[in-house]
Formats: C-alpha cells, sequence, structure tokens
C-alpha cells in the first residue's frame, strides 16, 4: 500500500473520483486500507504484527443496514499494513484491541472493512498452509485453531447487499 508504483497512485486517484461523485463503494482489506489513504488516511505496518486468523470486529455505531444486528462481526484476517488515522470524512463503526479501525464509514456512500468475508473457510486453510514457512508454525497453527469458528460472512454479505441498495 505505500510503495509510490503508478498503479498504486492510479488507484487512489480512481477511489478519489469514486467518493468525489459519491459512487457506492465497499472497501475489503487492502480495499479498506486504500480507501482510508486516498483522501489523506495513513496506513502503516501495524506495531502489533500480523493479523492472521478468525478476528472480532466489535461495533459502537450502527447504522440502519446492520440487519441483521450484530454487536459483533468474525471474520477472517490476513493483513500486516492497517489503518492508523482515518482521513477527516470517515466515521469509525468498530474495530478491536488489535485494530482500533476496523470497519468504517465515508458519508452514505462509503464502508470498509480490514478483514475478509469473501474468503471461504477452506481457502482460509490453503493460505494457512501455503504461507506456513512465512509465519511459522506457531502462528500457522494458532490460525488453523481460529479457523474452526464460525465466521459472519454471510451476515456481512447481507449488510454489504442493503448498503449497495438503500436509496440515496
Amino acid at each position: 500500500m505505500n510503495d509510490n508504483s503508478a498503479g498504486i497512485a492510479k488507484l487512489l486517484d480512481f477511489i478519489r473520483v469514486l467518493d468525489l461523485h459519491k459512487v457506492p463503494t465497499v472497501g475489503v482489506c487492502f480495499g479498506h486500507q486504500a480507501i482510508a489513504k486516498a483522501p489523506g488516511g495513513h496506513v502503516a505496518k501495524n506495531p502489533a504484527g500480523w493479523g492472521f486468523g478468525v478476528a472480532t470486529t466489535t461495533f459502537t455505531r450502527h447504522e440502519t443496514w446492520m440487519t441483521p444486528p450484530k454487536s459483533a462481526l468474525k471474520l477472517y484476517a490476513i493483513h500486516n499494513d492497517q489503518v492508523l488515522a482515518l482521513p477527516e470524512q470517515a466515521e469509525v463503526l468498530g474495530g478491536s484491541a488489535f485494530c482500533p479501525i476496523g470497519f468504517y464509514k465515508i458519508g452514505q456512500h462509503v464502508i470498509t472493512t480490514q478483514y475478509h468475508p469473501e474468503i471461504s473457510y477452506q481457502f482460509f486453510v490453503d493460505i494457512i498452509d501455503e504461507y506456513e514457512p512465512h509465519f511459522g508454525r506457531d502462528m500457522s497453527n494458532l490460525a488453523r485453531e481460529q479457523s474452526k469458528m464460525p465466521t459472519d460472512n454471510k451476515i456481512f454479505a447481507e449488510w454489504m447487499l442493503r448498503f449497495l441498495e438503500m436509496p440515496r
């Protein structure tokens, strides 16, 4: 996210255009980070290290599209960079001690999550197997144990659809 490549610059410009025109947008993980960075937020390595496993986002604010209502969502985590400061127009909706800015919105047209609602159990297990040499056995075993926990991918999908379909 923080390299100065032409591709990243184009992505950030594109995000600014989406924001300018208030195009309904959902950001996931890298998208969460890019959407924060484009208008001036700060993204960097998490001082606590990698988030790898199943993470819980606890919500401090609720919106009408967040139905069924949940006080927290569990989703797969695979990240080292994260949003450390939001642009001024963004509002945190939820997070955790490990990732305080885990879910935010901008106006009524952008929502994002640091986590992975699109990942299935089997895909996550495959990622653990593939990256174990990078993460080490202890972190990989912890992720394997956490991967057995139920996740809230379907609820996030419902929220996302309600958000994208709401009148503006």
